[in-house]
């Protein structure tokens, strides 16, 4: 998958989604079960995804520029995340989504007054859209085509094009706001207004 830089905005939902399933964790054999879709399991797939992608955001990506040197991007940084793993954490975000006595004591306590335990949910089930989104032409190609240890690169026009695409895909499945989106967009916000 593709990461578009958005703040740590990604990582901090990702990281209240595994204090919650830690919550919800038995202290010992006696206590009650948790519902289905929140256990170990669930908790450990977030947690092998929590650090690639952890270890991926605080990796060095090149700066990115505009094709005339004139505007810099956010970087773009990429991750490869097991199915298996990214099924465990929908299920979990879909179990946090039923009326369990458990969830919505650990939702309720974690939202406070700020939102509303579905709000909460449907952040995270943002954000899994974001990790799960299928890599496509664009992905492949910047992927393939912007160097991996430079501190500094120049897109050309075709690069260019696929990243506003990519970006637009990413932006729009997961947490960002309206700043992240334009940030991404660059001049072409001003210039094409329907990329």
């Amino acid at each position: 998958m593709a990461l578009a830089h958005t703040d740590w905005e990604l990582t901090r939902t990702l990281g209240l989604l595994e204090d919650i399933l830690l919550q919800l964790q038995p202290l010992d054999p006696d206590d009650e079960a948790v519902p289905a879709g929140l256990g170990p399991d669930e908790l450990h797939a977030l947690q092998r995804t929590n650090t690639r992608i952890y270890a991926a955001e605080d990796t060095p990506a090149p700066r990115l520029y505009s094709p005339d040197d004139g505007f810099e991007y956010p970087p773009l940084r990429f991750v490869t995340l097991p199915a298996h793993d990214l099924a465990a954490i929908g299920q979990a975000i879909a179990a946090l989504s039923a009326d369990h006595e458990a969830t919505r004591y650990v939702l309720g306590v974690s939202c406070g007054d700020r939102q509303q335990p579905s709000d909460l949910v449907d952040q995270f089930a943002r954000a899994h859209q974001q990790l799960a989104l299928a890599p496509d032409h664009d992905t492949g190609y910047l992927r393939d085509t912007l160097p991996g240890n430079a501190d500094k690169a120049v897109l050309t026009a075709d690069q260019e094009h696929a990243y506003h695409r990519l970006t637009n895909r990413i932006l729009a499945a997961g947490p960002a706001d309206p700043l992240e989106r334009f940030i991404h967009r660059g001049t072409a916000a001003w210039d094409r207004p329907g990329l």
